[in-house]
């Protein structure tokens, strides 16, 4: 059910504090924010959306400065504000944890996607690599990769990865590398319980998106829904 309520309608005649904007997509249980807005402002654990014909939705906050989420009550975007799909949205902050729902439109290109964004891909300026699992590799403690994430995960010459999630979490990954008798190049250990905790199953498609301006073995891990 949409709730209504006018009381802050009377801020869109204001000047705001800020301007955040960022994506929805289908599927993704967690909105993202930019970090620079979040280091900005000191923003509360609860945030209060509304539009101008007064319907609000309230959603929580994980107050972190690395990887700023929103967390409850985002997937309830589309249903209250009357929109479908994944969708670039913009918000006017007012101060006081208080955001208007200013705008939307239909995502139709990952190129518009803020750069910030773990979906954005902006080429020369991010690498993108995707593996479909299998029951196998999915019960790993290590997942092999194979050609050209083979080639970028060697050519870092990092003996580790970060993986940066849609939930906020963090993990950590040694990458393996042997050459005799056979060429392996493997992210682990602990990759099996790495995808039992974020449901990654036998079918999925999960994308590794790595950002080539800045700290490069960091990479963006998230599931492609078909």
């Amino acid at each position: 059910m949409v709730m209504y309520m006018k009381e802050f309608c009377w801020l869109f005649s204001t000047i705001p504090e800020g301007v955040l904007t960022t994506v929805y997509f289908d599927g993704q249980g967690f909105g993202e924010v930019d970090p620079s807005f979040a280091g900005e402002f000191n923003l509360g654990a609860s945030w209060r959306v509304f539009d101008t014909q007064g319907r609000y939705l309230d959603l929580g906050y994980n107050g972190s400065l690395f990887l700023p989420r929103l967390i409850d009550g985002w997937s309830r975007m589309p249903s209250v504000f009357g929109f479908n799909g994944d969708s670039i949205v913009t918000f006017f902050y007012f101060g006081g944890d208080l955001f208007g729902f200013v705008y939307q439109e239909p995502l139709l290109t990952y190129s518009d996607i803020p750069f910030y964004h773990s979906r954005s891909q902006q080429l020369p300026y991010t690498a993108l690599f995707c593996i479909r699992l299998t029951q196998s590799n999915v019960a790993q403690p290590y997942l092999s990769v194979f050609g050209q994430f083979e080639s970028y995960l060697r050519a870092l010459q990092c003996p580790f990865i970060t993986a940066l999630c849609d939930d906020g979490g963090v993990r950590v990954f040694y990458v393996g590398l042997v050459d005799e008798p056979i060429k392996i190049t493997a992210i682990g250990e602990g990759w099996s319980g790495f995808c039992e905790e974020h449901g990654f199953v036998d079918g999925d498609i999960i994308c590794f998106k790595f950002n080539l301006l800045g700290a490069s073995g960091f990479a963006y891990v998230y599931k492609v829904y078909e």
